[in-house]
């Protein structure tokens, strides 16, 4: 399966963002925001030695104060990814994992190769190892994983979950809203889950703040504001938005919140969930 020809299938045109972004051009996108923290979420995807990865961010967090926190990759599944975690822990800004597991019949969405992570034993034994080394999981699935993703939540509740992109809603008719708000509402009754509002305009890119605003409005009432944080996923929503107007389309979608509300989403969630 060609993952990279289907990712890009899914998320579009992606050339306006084919080129280096490092530190300098992250904190360039946010100039003008009160940004004071960033988590690196993983982009290495090969399986030769995924804390490389890790290492090299450990060293641009300590020349320049961020990453503060970093989430790298291992494939759980792995007999051997053990030996990996441990690898991953050595670095002090390493925070949890992420291996993409958001699978679906049609070829144009997926970006695993299989249906079953969620529930395989080889790979749930990999999840539990998350705990012994206090790790988090980054989750991006869609919405029919959810009820498969609570389970995995519940069986393991030492392990705090991430649902990243708010779950990807891509059935936007009333059977598919509901299906996701049903899943959305499983995960948010376990305790050890929060959910990530980022990543929405890949869905939609032609995106307005009134077409984001009934999404980020759902999460935030399945979830609350103390269990729900901002995401950039910069660069790749580059290609469709700002980081300027993200943070505008999600302060305006929330506007009735108070200030303390409103710094949960931004800042306290993320700082409590990556530990910075």
């Amino acid at each position: 399966m060609d993952v990279k020809r289907d990712y890009e299938n899914f998320a579009g045109d992606l050339s306006s963002i084919r080129k280096t972004y490092r530190l300098p051009e992250l904190l360039a996108d946010a100039a003008g925001l009160p940004v004071e923290k960033f988590v690196h979420i993983q982009g290495h995807m090969a399986t030769d030695d995924p804390s490389e990865e890790t290492k090299w961010l450990q060293e641009v967090a300590d020349a320049n104060g961020n990453p503060k926190g970093i989430v790298g990759f291992a494939v759980l599944q792995d007999p051997g990814v053990e030996k990996l975690l441990e690898s991953h822990a050595r670095y002090p800004n390493h925070r949890g994992i992420r291996q993409s597991v958001n699978w679906h019949s049609n070829r144009f969405y997926s970006m695993c190769d299989r249906a079953d992570y969620l529930t395989d034993p080889a790979w749930q034994r990999g999840y539990g190892l998350l705990a012994k080394y206090g790790m988090s999981f980054d989750l991006q699935i869609f919405p029919h994983q959810l009820g498969d993703a609570a389970a995995l939540a519940a069986q393991f509740p030492d392990v705090p979950l991430i649902i990243e992109h708010c779950a990807f809603p891509i059935d936007r008719d009333e059977e598919g809203m509901s299906r996701w708000r049903a899943g959305l509402a499983k995960l948010a009754a376990l305790p050890n889950t929060v959910v990530k509002i980022s990543g929405l305009v890949l869905l939609d890119h032609q995106w307005t703040e009134a077409s984001l605003r009934p999404i980020i409005r759902q999460a935030i009432e399945i979830f609350g504001p103390d269990r729900a944080m901002f995401g950039s996923n910069f660069p790749v929503d580059k290609a469709y938005i700002r980081y300027d107007q993200s943070v505008a389309c999600l302060s305006a979608a929330l506007a009735d919140l108070g200030a303390a509300e409103l710094d949960q989403v931004f800042y306290g969630t993320a700082c409590r969930t990556y530990r910075l």
